[in-house]
């Protein structure tokens, strides 16, 4: 009777679990294949995100943020792309401050999952230093092969990104844009300048109106290049590359010849080399630069000698030759100025002064070291007196203006200024062309070593002749005196080839 009441139980226990026992609940029933796959799939993307965090942020993730992410992964109301964008766009990361070349490097690390190679450092890198956003970059990771298989890993769906803006869309237009602003105005672009510039040329206005904009613009004309640098600025901004000896001499013997910088610059823009470059970039090329007549050049006269009345320095100004120097050229070109006014008034300056045992001053290229009416002062170099010049003009309502146009050759200054009857500004050293050497030091008010050129002096130049081999100057030590050609060129050498022309 035992076994059989066994038996029988066995058997009924077995009919129960076969039809669905209630001794297992429903409510476990969702750890199945599908539940388990699905958990883990939840994994892989939390996963995603928190090295987002660590290598984008250098952070742990917050609870917050790491669910946020998560579940927009999840639902799929988010992709890939959009948590890149999040990351690299965010304040946080902004603020961080970083080099181009450790954006790039987050990039790789985090959409490649590795460092990067040297050739995809320097290609990416190019994009930020012209300007183009991390938005143009990260639009380059994400629509490889290699991001699109990390998605895969993951679990979640890569994504695209849409550019919003017109410097992001194409390198080569860009980095023409950006060449004009660096190389033909001497400065980085403003980012709204860019974007606009950018805009125009996606929009249809053509290379050649830009390209003319600029290197014709007063900015571009009032620094005085010659024609070497002239030439040698359209290869490096035209074409994108330094330019070849026997190009470079071609080009600037036929400008030496009478050729006009209209007719030179149509030269580069219609090459093969720049039409292609428009077409890669997506540019209208456009119409030819309008030339002037072109006429043959004027022989340089051997010699010249332009009147400038002149003006001593002493006893008022015992080291203002510069601010002298400029109130000769000012009074030269009909202005009545004299040159206390413009020293005490319109000179830049900075007397030093002592702090925690330090000397501090000037930076004497852009301000007075000292005082003019002090014996014991230095002096300044161009920039301060371009600076003192406009400033001047600016309040007689003058169309002149100063130019820097220090760097020149100097057998360049005397064929295009004084050849022309045109006097200019120069450094040399007084007291007979003696020596210069770096004596003085001190720090500027942010703590920048200078050091002083010793025997700094400033002239008008104002005449030549070869045959004599000799310069004319009107010094305000001397008063309207000549110098030996070669000595007088090297001690302008000597002094960082400094001038300053008014036009």
């Amino acid at each position: 009777m035992h076994k059989k009441k066994i038996a029988a139980f066995l058997t009924a226990a077995a009919m129960t679990f076969g039809m669905g026992s209630p001794l297992i609940s429903a409510k476990y029933a969702p750890y199945s294949i599908e539940a388990q796959a699905a958990s883990e799939s939840e994994k892989k993307t939390e996963a995603f995100v928190e090295r987002m965090y660590t290598l984008v942020l250098g952070r742990k993730p917050d609870p917050n943020g790491l669910k946020n992410w998560t579940s927009k992964l999840t639902s799929h109301t988010a992709k890939a792309s959009d948590i890149v964008m999040g990351f690299f766009f965010s304040d946080e990361y902004k603020n961080k401050k970083k080099t181009s070349y450790e954006m790039v490097t987050d990039c790789y690390n985090a959409m490649l999952g590795r460092i990067p190679d040297s050739q995809g450092l320097k290609t990416w890198g190019a994009r930020f230093d012209i300007g183009m956003t991390v938005e143009s970059v990260c639009s380059g990771f994400i629509g490889s092969n290699e991001f699109k298989g990390l998605c895969k890993q993951y679990g979640i769906e890569p994504g695209t990104i849409t550019m919003r803006y017109a410097r992001d869309e194409n390198f080569k237009r860009t980095s023409f844009v950006y060449r004009l602003y660096k190389n033909c105005l001497n400065r980085e672009p403003d980012i709204a300048g860019l974007e606009d510039w950018c805009k125009k040329l996606k929009n249809g206005t053509t290379g050649t109106s830009i390209a003319y904009g600029f290197f014709f613009s007063k900015e571009f004309t009032g620094k005085g290049y010659t024609n070497t640098s002239y030439v040698t600025l359209l290869y490096t901004t035209i074409l994108g590359r330094l330019p070849d000896n026997k190009g470079l001499q071609g080009w600037v013997k036929k400008l030496d010849d009478g050729s006009s910088r209209e007719y030179i610059a149509n030269g580069f823009l219609f090459s093969d080399e720049f039409k292609k470059q428009c077409s890669e970039a997506g540019v209208v090329l456009g119409n030819k630069i309008p030339v002037p007549e072109d006429k043959p050049a004027e022989k340089m006269p051997d010699a010249k000698y332009i009147k400038v009345n002149n003006i001593l320095q002493d006893p008022e100004l015992p080291t203002g030759c510069e601010v002298v120097a400029l109130t000769m050229l000012l009074n030269h070109l009909g202005y009545s100025v004299d040159k206390l006014t413009l020293s005490d008034k319109y000179l830049p300056k900075m007397d030093f002064y002592k702090k925690d045992g330090k000397l501090y001053g000037a930076d004497y290229k852009t301000t007075f070291a000292g005082n003019p009416r002090n014996k014991n002062s230095y002096g300044c170099l161009a920039p301060c007196i371009v600076t003192t010049a406009n400033k001047y003009l600016k309040e007689q309502k003058s169309k002149l203006a100063a130019y820097d146009i220090s760097g020149a050759d100097f057998d360049t200054l005397l064929e295009e200024y004084t050849a022309k009857d045109k006097p200019i500004l120069v450094w040399i050293t007084g007291w007979n062309l003696i020596e210069t050497k770096l004596t003085d030091k001190w720090y500027t008010p942010d703590n920048k070593l200078v050091q002083w050129l010793a025997n700094e002096h400033c002239v008008v130049l104002n005449g030549y002749d070869k045959t004599k081999g000799i310069i004319y100057a009107s010094d305000s030590l001397y008063g309207n005196v000549y110098y030996d050609y070669a000595k007088f060129k090297q001690r302008y050498i000597d002094l960082g080839k400094q001038a300053v022309c008014i036009k």
